[in-house]
């Protein structure tokens, strides 16, 4: 029974895992005492443990933290690590466990701990600079970080540091980062990505349109490569018809991966007004975003409002212009446009 449980719980199989113990709980005779033992433990009962099988105590902390006993799991993993000479993976899963609980310091006392065991575990440095990263001490998780990626060049590791030496204002380490990472990763989207991002970010639009292009190539359904790619896109271009193309397109691959995106419906509809002079599909896809989100900005019943006066539907115009004020009091072209509304509307009467 306990190597069912081992088994079931290793194959991330939680909830058939939790029926074995709740059946094993209701027929205490069907299995041995330690079996018995474990499965009060994972249900947070009161009986202490005396299981001589490690590994089976060691996955009992693991399911306890999964279904969210946070404090199980760490007394579960506690009582592990006092019965005898500690192993890494059980210091690494307490400390990860007592992570959950903002204990930052104390998990880290444990990682050195078990750094002190085994200091070419790369997993066991990353985790370290991610609660020097929560204590916001940049200098030390730096130094976690980059003693991780020494000992292994991974996805995570470089996200990470890259997004720390941002936060810094470093963006020249971010960007040797991310470059020397794409030689041995050439095909991690993410860290493309990244990469594009911090281009943009940098003013080098055409970089940036080209990795995230790449991206989408590679994975159409990349809503993140797709939304940097409608950014730099709408910036002005010399060829701006070829632009227009291409930025169509990738707000239809953008909406059929998050139809119920609200900023995106918006985006199209502006985009659509000023660069395809489109009025009546611009006034669509601004009907749809405030539909989905009537109060989450003004700039979408402002946008809707520019749509109806160049339809001359004024009253409408009246309407959303109306909203986008009271979302936005005090905005002068609001009421600019909220008076040509009026004036308009006098001079129909």
């Amino acid at each position: 029974m306990i190597s069912l449980i081992h088994s079931l719980y290793s194959s991330q199989r939680h909830e058939e895992c939790g029926k074995v113990i709740d059946c094993l709980l209701k027929n205490p005779k069907s299995a041995s005492r330690d079996a018995v033992l474990q499965a009060q433990l994972v249900k947070g009962g009161s009986v202490l443990w005396h299981s001589s099988t490690d590994d089976s105590v060691h996955d009992l902390g693991l399911i306890a933290r999964h279904q969210g006993k946070i404090s199980d799991s760490i007394g579960i993993l506690s009582a592990l690590k006092n019965s005898g000479s500690p192993s890494i993976n059980v210091l690494k899963q307490l400390a990860k466990s007592i992570t959950l609980t903002g204990n930052y310091e104390e998990a880290i006392t444990l990682y050195d701990e078990a750094l002190a065991l085994c200091s070419d575990d790369w997993v066991l440095h990353f985790e370290k600079g991610q609660c020097y990263k929560h204590l916001d001490e940049p200098h030390n998780a730096e130094k976690c970080f980059l003693d991780a990626l020494a000992l292994q060049r991974h996805e995570a590791i470089v996200l990470e540091l890259g997004k720390l030496y941002i936060l810094q204002n470093n963006f020249d380490s971010a960007l040797y980062v991310y470059e020397g990472a794409i030689k041995s990763l050439p095909s991690n989207a993410e860290i493309i990505l990244a990469l594009g991002l911090l281009y943009l970010r940098a003013g080098d639009s055409e970089k940036a349109l080209n990795l995230a292009q790449l991206v989408v190539d590679k994975d159409p359904k990349n809503l993140g490569a797709l939304k940097t790619v409608i950014t730099v896109l709408q910036q002005p271009y010399s060829n701006q018809q070829v632009d227009t193309l291409l930025l169509h397109k990738n707000y239809k691959l953008s909406l059929g991966e998050s139809p119920e995106n609200s900023t995106l419906w918006s985006n199209l509809g502006a985009t659509l007004l000023n660069n395809s002079r489109k009025p009546l599909a611009a006034l669509s896809s601004l009907q749809t975003a405030l539909l989905q989100s009537p109060l989450e900005s003004w700039e979408t019943p402002y946008n809707l409002g520019l749509v109806y006066i160049e339809c001359g539907m004024f009253v409408g115009a009246f309407c959303s212009l109306n909203l986008a004020a009271v979302l936005n009091p005090g905005c002068v072209q609001i009421l600019e446009r909220l008076q040509f509304c009026v004036a308009s509307l006098k001079s129909i009467k």
